[in-house]
């Protein structure tokens, strides 16, 4: 005898018959689409923020970095603290702004900070092939983006700008079981990265990178993806990664990737002040 695996339902089948009527998500049976949709909307209510998994150095201020590599002067980081009072811009903006140091120098500077390694150049033509399938806007929403297809190890190459995005890779670790080996890369290279992955020369998009993705803003609306994902084959598996701005939901089956990202309105913005404060 299987028990249907929604909270407050009592349906029994018998357990010849579990796999003939109703689905089995991460091998949990639910006996209808209505019991997946409670289980999911209960999922997102409870679930919380996780701490970054993925540990890293000490930090160490990025003026300091910068004097250590004789790359700006004392008075030259005076200038650039004192216009940073000014503009609210994080010191490495500033620096750029005011053309002390070129951008070479700040991301290396912050890859040591980090404790990773970086890329003083990359070129688009990797990404076209939308190495590791996923979505481009799943590239979008996580800020990092795979330059590399996975090694018979689970490990996965991916570009990533400063601060370096700790939820970020860990829920890419959970989602796939991947190994994310970060590379800081500028601004402008992420976004040249972002807009070519999985697209070719002539602006079609790979099929590798067509994978589902949904941005829900309701946990309703979020519930009621997920469960059409999981309802749509017999069997499922559903994975889950919470992060500071998101909970993220993957439901994999035969032939299916679905991705299900709910954002509470507001959260982005905190969680962008939460970044703009760790450098």
């Amino acid at each position: 005898m299987a028990r249907c695996s929604a909270n407050d339902c009592n349906r029994w089948r018998p357990g010849l018959l579990q796999h003939v009527s109703g689905v089995t998500i991460s091998d949990r049976w639910f006996c209808s689409r209505t019991c997946v949709e409670q289980m999911a909307h209960d999922l997102l209510i409870d679930a919380l923020p996780q701490p970054a998994g993925i540990p890293g150095l000490a930090p160490s201020r990025l003026g300091t970095l910068l004097r250590h590599y004789r790359a700006l002067t004392a008075a030259q980081l005076d200038e650039a603290l004192r216009a940073q009072d000014q503009s609210g811009l994080m010191l490495g903006a500033q620096l750029l702004a005011l053309k002390l140091v070129d951008s070479e120098t700040i991301v290396r500077a912050l890859a040591a900070q980090a404790g990773v390694r970086y890329l003083p150049f990359v070129d688009p033509e990797c990404v076209r092939s939308a190495p590791g399938g996923l979505s481009r806007d799943a590239v979008r929403a996580l800020g990092l983006v795979p330059f590399h297809e996975v090694t018979d190890d689970g490990r996965i190459k991916v570009a990533c700008v400063a601060p370096l995005p700790r939820a970020a890779l860990t829920a890419l670790h959970q989602l796939t079981s991947w190994t994310p080996e970060p590379y800081l890369v500028s601004d402008e290279d992420l976004e040249r990265l972002q807009q070519a992955y999985g697209v070719d020369a002539a602006g079609r998009v790979a099929t590798g990178a067509g994978s589902g993705f949904v941005r829900a803003r309701s946990v309703s609306e979020a519930a009621a993806c997920i469960a059409t994902a999981a309802t749509s084959a017999r069997r499922t598996t559903m994975t889950e990664a919470s992060l500071v701005q998101y909970t993220w939901v993957r439901v994999s089956g035969a032939g299916i990737t679905q991705d299900v990202l709910f954002a509470p309105p507001g959260a982005e913005e905190i969680a962008c002040q939460a970044a703009a404060t760790s450098l």
